[in-house]
């Protein structure tokens, strides 16, 4: 998307592929609540909801995306919130599974949570 001179990335996410045990609309409602901020440009999710979601995928180049935003000065305790966020929709096994996988490919956490 194309703001004036300005370009933006914008990810529309199938909401029921990374709801878990919830609804797709129960996982929107929630991540407006609890892990977004509203901008100019409409509502943006936190990091830990990008960290969530490319967690949750089950892709090494998923990973090496959260290691790259590590090396360049991204807060680990993201993923912290996408633990907090993986608990409430009942998928924190999957997302602990990958944090996992995070740390021996990448040595970049604190371990799981």
């Amino acid at each position: 998307m194309k703001l004036g001179e300005k370009k933006i990335r914008i990810d529309i996410l199938d909401p029921s592929y990374f709801s878990g045990e919830k609804t797709g609309d129960e996982f929107f409602g929630y991540v407006k609540r609890r892990w977004s901020r509203l901008e100019t440009l409409g509502r943006v999710a936190d990091p830990a909801v990008v960290w969530y979601t490319r967690l949750f995928v089950k892709k090494e180049a998923y990973l090496d995306r959260i290691d790259i935003d590590l090396r360049q000065g991204a807060k680990i305790e993201w993923l912290d919130g996408a633990q907090e966020i993986a608990t409430y929709l009942g998928t924190k096994e999957r997302i602990r599974e990958q944090v996992r996988r995070l740390d021996e490919l990448f040595h970049v956490t604190r371990g799981p949570g």
